[in-house]
């Protein structure tokens, strides 16, 4: 009885094993496909109400906003924008 209980540990063991390292290799895989694509865009920040919607209209696009740099500590300030999607 002892020996059909270890000899079951191990094989769950085993098995889990498996399962990780295949679901590491598919996580691998799918990150090593990915090739990005990036766009850069500025704008003042203060009086411009379209940039959400320019915002807005590029997440449609597929890009997604990663950063926004303050490049600027004039008045009004200035941002720049960057984007990221998967290129195809």
């Amino acid at each position: 009885m002892k020996s059909k209980l270890g000899f079951s540990a191990v094989l769950l063991l085993f098995l889990s094993l498996l399962g990780w390292a295949e679901h590491a290799r598919a996580q691998k895989t799918n990150n090593d496909s990915k090739v990005w694509e990036y766009k850069v865009g500025a704008a003042s920040v203060v009086g411009t109400p379209s940039i959400q919607d320019q915002l807005n209209q590029l997440g449609a696009e597929g890009w997604e906003l990663v950063a926004v740099e303050n490049v600027s500590t004039t008045t009004p300030p200035t941002a720049v924008y960057y984007l990221k999607r998967a290129k195809e």
